[in-house]
């Protein structure tokens, strides 16, 4: 069983006995977007026991993922897949695992699968598969010899002496700042 090395425990209190997969998976998520990644991590292993499917598998995956263990991330991602092989979700989770793993080439293939899945998704999969080029490029920086441009445009203001390339301040008068909308305003606009 691919759970079998697994460590987390699926330890209900007493009075949530009667908590069903998806209350579990609500709460994982609660606790999730409180950046209380061991705990939903707890509660999305408990919903795997009860339910286990792509949604709850692919949120386990994330809580690993946050936790820093790419191995488990991996694991849960491929049991997603089993059950919904397009989960864009899972792919994408798949594609940051193997990046922080150094398989760039294959967490690109990852977000470009997790694309095809969901063209629409707003996963930030476009950032992932420039960092993916970068490091296959062997880039230091994604930025597409913008740097290098920014280099040679400062260099004349280098060759400047210290002293005179330095200029005096002005004192500058504060602005106010535009005042907001009132809310009418706003909801005409």
């Amino acid at each position: 069983s691919p759970d079998a090395h697994r460590t987390t425990v699926c330890v209900v209190p007493a009075w949530r006995v009667r908590m069903d997969a998806a209350s579990l998976y609500g709460s994982g998520n609660v606790n999730f977007l409180n950046e209380d990644y061991e705990e939903a991590l707890k509660h999305f292993t408990c919903a795997v026991t009860l339910q286990d499917c792509a949604e709850h598998r692919s949120a386990r995956a994330a809580a690993y993922l946050k936790l820093g263990k790419f191995a488990e991330t991996l694991d849960d991602v491929a049991a997603a897949l089993a059950f919904e092989p397009k989960c864009h979700m899972a792919l994408h989770r798949r594609g940051i695992a193997l990046f922080y793993m150094g398989d760039y080439q294959n967490a690109k293939l990852a977000f470009e699968e997790s694309s095809r899945a969901n063209p629409s998704s707003k996963a930030p999969r476009a950032l992932w598969l420039r960092k993916c080029d970068a490091e296959l490029s062997g880039s230091t920086l994604p930025l597409g010899g913008v740097v290098a441009e920014a280099s040679k445009a400062a260099a004349p203001a280098a060759a400047v002496p210290a002293a005179a390339s330095v200029a005096p301040v002005a004192a500058v008068e504060p602005q106010s700042a535009p005042e907001a909308p009132s809310a009418a305003g706003a909801a005409a606009a």
